[in-house]
């Protein structure tokens, strides 16, 4: 191997180093706890939640930024309608148009059908007695057939001129689906009502938002990557081991009525750089060379 071998391209397959110099492949990288969610965190904004709200399914978003994603929803559903009410009545009036072209071409081919036989009649009729009238009428027919084929050559050859304006190919408008008439939970997608929220009043470490964490209320414990849960009347923050040793079942925290699993909401964990947790390994898709 030569001194520069690395750095040598004359080489019919491409050598490791100048692969790597090539910016081509997948890309992969590990992901640290610094780049997981909190627990605390919402989903659409990724900051401590302000005034937390959770779905059913038990995502953690800000009341704020759930409120205008609703917004914004509504908005793109109002203009998908809008674009799908336009194209079904452009369908319609094509069809109608469709039809209205079949019927004048039965009429016009009906038409045609009965000029040609009355003329046919009036020129053998016609005439002088010698036969002028029927030649008369033959030459004028001929004259129309070749006028006719005269017009449709030239059709043909303007159909066959590709590089014209008119003749140019056009793609066909992409087709607007039904829109939806519900909401949709931003991560989940799974249908959303805006009453089904859930607003929850966990512990907090401190009363500022940015460094504040949560902590359950029976253990004192920090909720970070932990298995929580919520109960739907108070909105109380759980670990799920403190929730199912002395919460369920038990009276007090409802009033006079028992907690069940009806009661409670299970929220979605933070993440953290276990990988027995969480995928740790992001990639980014590259062609390869």
């Amino acid at each position: 191997m030569t001194r520069h071998s690395k750095n040598s391209t004359a080489n019919a397959v491409f050598t490791y180093a100048e692969r790597s110099k090539m910016e081509s492949g997948s890309i992969k990288a590990r992901l640290g706890a610094d780049s997981m969610r909190k627990f605390e965190s919402c989903w659409l904004c990724l900051r401590p939640s302000v005034k937390p709200v959770c779905t059913p399914q038990g995502y953690i978003y800000c009341h704020q930024c759930i409120i205008l994603n609703a917004g914004e929803q509504k908005k793109q559903m109002a203009e998908d309608m809008e674009k799908w009410e336009a194209q079904k009545a452009k369908q319609e009036k094509e069809e109608q148009t469709k039809l209205l072209q079949e019927k004048s071409k039965d009429i016009a081919d009906f038409l045609q059908a009965n000029e040609g036989v009355a003329g046919n009649k009036g020129w053998a009729g016609s005439g002088n007695g010698n036969g002028n009238g029927s030649q008369t009428a033959a030459g004028g027919a001929g004259s129309k057939k070749i006028e006719f084929a005269e017009r449709k050559s030239k059709l043909e050859e303007t159909k066959s001129n590709f590089w014209l304006s008119e003749q140019a190919p056009k793609a066909d408008p992409k087709a607007v689906k039904e829109p939806r008439k519900h909401l949709i939970c931003p991560i989940s997608g799974n249908p959303l009502k805006l009453k089904e929220l859930t607003h929850l009043k966990p512990e907090t470490t401190t009363d500022n938002t940015e460094t504040t964490r949560w902590i359950c209320p029976i253990s004192k414990k920090m909720i970070t990557h932990q298995k929580a849960a919520a109960l739907k009347e108070t909105g109380q923050v759980f670990l799920t081991e403190c929730l199912e040793k002395y919460v369920m079942g038990k009276k007090g925290y409802l009033g006079d009525k028992e907690v069940t699993s009806k009661d409670i909401i299970h929220l979605i964990p933070g993440g953290t750089g276990f990988s027995a947790h969480n995928k740790v390994e992001a990639e980014s898709y590259r062609p390869d060379m």
